[in-house]
């Protein structure tokens, strides 16, 4: 894993609550796609009884990097196939689901809306958000991924 220079209250921002914003702000500057992980033990009810989803446990944004997809999230990098693993350290999810969205606006059905919609897994995100998570993903991340392997010489 590539561990970014983050400080704990940005990790604490953008992995209880924000991560959203910042996995938008990741695919925005250097394309991608989402990675969003839910428990499968715990539903989260919407406004229509017949309607669910699971619980969001965190957002990554999914970038191309030289050996393959790359999870990106406040924390660092690491190989797409690793981010279960990750879930268990970081995050405790009781049953650990996985779903892919291309769009940012897939990602935003997800997220309370501006009608302030209540009932939906992820907070609102805004444009200043976004603003306030690219700026951190500059300097934390100035450039695109690297990989993720080691090569020795």
């Amino acid at each position: 894993m590539r561990r970014f220079d983050s400080s704990p209250d940005e990790q604490f921002v953008y992995s209880e609550g924000e991560c959203a914003a910042f996995a938008i702000a990741a695919v925005r500057r250097d394309g991608g796609s989402f990675l969003i992980v839910e428990d499968g033990e715990q539903v989260f009810e919407t406004a229509d009884v017949d309607d669910y989803r699971f619980v969001v446990v965190h957002v990554y944004a999914l970038v191309e990097g030289p050996d393959g997809l790359v999870a990106r999230d406040i924390f660092g990098e690491r190989p797409e196939t690793k981010v279960p693993d990750d879930m268990s350290e970081e995050f405790y999810v009781g049953e650990h689901l996985q779903e892919y969205f291309d769009t940012e606006e897939q990602l935003r059905e997800y997220c309370i809306d501006d009608i302030g919609d209540g009932l939906k897994p992820l907070a609102a995100v805004t444009e200043e958000d976004i603003a306030r998570a690219t700026e951190v993903l500059d300097r934390i991340c100035p450039r695109g991924p690297e990989p993720v392997t080691i090569a020795f010489r």
